[in-house]
C-alpha cells in the first residue's frame, strides 16, 4: 500500500509540480484530478499493514462512522452489533465482550460480557437511563428515573444470593416498608372468643422451655434467622395478649380495692362500737 502511494506522489510531481509555468487550464484540471484522487490513498496509509495476529490500527486522528466530524478517537452515529466470535472482541475467552477502562488496568479481564473498569476519579456512571438486567424485553415507561430492573436475584457482598436482595453486611435506610401479603395483623386477638393463655399456663411454658409460646428459640435464630415479617406481626400478637392480661389484673385490682375499702368502713365501724 505504502509503494502505490509512493508511485501516486511520484507521479504527481513528474505532472504538476515539474512542470514549468505557465501551465494550460486542462493541465491544472487534470492535476487537480490527479491530487483528488491521490487524497484518499494517503489518508488510507494511515492505517498500518496488518501484524502477525492480523490486527491493524489508524495511527492519526479520529475515526468517524456515520458522521462527517468525528469528536473522539472512534465516533459512531447508529448502531453497534457485535457477533459472539471465537476469541471474543476483548481478550481470549469465548464469546463477545466490550471492556470500557479508565486506562489504568494493568490486564485484560476475561470471561466478562460487558467490563466497565473506573476508579475514584474515573468512575462508571449510567446517567438518565434504566439499567435492565436478565430481560428480554422491555416496555415503555421502565426507563424511567433511572431504574434499575434486575429479573433474577441480586447479592451484595456475596456472590451466593439466596433471595430477590441479598446482603452479607449492614443496611443502613431511613424507612423500610413491607407488604402485608399472605399475613393477617394479629387484631384477632381483641376479638371475642379469643381463648388467651392463663398467666399460670404461661409461667409454666416458660419454666420448662425458657422462651415464650410461638417464639422461637435462641438456638433456632441462630440457625435459621428471623424472618423480620413474620417476627414482628408475633411480637405485636405478644404485646396484645399482655394488653388483655394487664386488662384483667386492672379488673382484678380494681375489685380488691373496692373491698379494701368496704372492709376498712366495717372495721372503723366496730372501732367506733367499741369505743361508746
Amino acid at each position: 500500500m505504502r509503494s502505490v502511494m509512493t508511485y501516486r506522489m511520484f507521479f504527481f510531481n513528474l505532472t504538476f509540480m515539474k512542470r514549468p509555468f505557465p501551465v494550460s487550464p486542462t493541465r491544472v484540471h487534470v492535476s487537480a484530478l490527479i491530487l483528488f484522487c491521490m487524497f484518499p490513498l494517503y489518508t488510507f496509509g494511515q492505517w498500518s499493514n496488518p501484524d502477525s495476529q492480523n490486527r491493524i490500527y489508524y495511527n492519526s486522528g479520529n475515526v468517524g462512522i456515520g458522521v462527517s466530524l468525528a469528536l473522539a478517537k472512534l465516533h459512531l452515529n447508529g448502531a453497534l452489533r457485535i457477533d459472539g466470535a471465537s476469541g471474543g472482541i476483548i481478550g481470549s475467552g469465548n464469546g463477545s465482550r466490550i471492556e470500557l477502562s479508565s486506562g489504568n488496568g494493568t490486564s485484560i479481564e476475561e470471561n466478562w460480557g460487558i467490563n466497565l473498569v473506573g476508579n475514584d476519579e474515573s468512575p462508571v456512571k449510567v446517567k438518565n437511563a434504566a439499567l435492565l438486567v436478565g430481560y428480554e424485553s422491555s416496555s415503555p415507561g421502565w426507563g424511567t428515573n433511572g431504574n434499575l430492573l434486575i429479573s433474577g436475584s441480586l447479592g451484595i457482598g456475596t456472590t451466593d444470593p439466596d433471595a430477590k436482595l441479598t446482603v452479607k453486611g449492614d443496611i443502613h435506610t431511613q424507612e423500610v416498608r413491607v407488604d402485608m401479603t399472605g399475613s393477617i395483623g394479629p387484631d384477632y386477638v381483641f376479638e371475642k372468643g379469643y381463648k388467651l393463655t392463663s398467666l399460670f399456663d404461661l409461667e409454666r411454658f416458660i419454666s420448662t422451655n425458657k422462651h415464650l409460646p410461638e417464639v422461637p428459640s435462641a438456638k433456632e435464630m441462630e440457625e435459621h434467622g428471623l424472618n423480620l415479617k413474620e417476627m414482628n406481626l408475633l411480637l405485636l400478637k405478644k404485646v396484645e395478649e399482655l394488653t388483655l392480661h394487664l386488662i384483667e389484673q386492672n379488673k382484678a385490682n380494681q375489685f380488691l380495692t373496692l373491698q379494701v375499702k368496704d372492709l376498712q368502713k366495717e372495721i372503723e365501724m366496730i372501732q367506733n362500737t367499741k369505743g361508746q
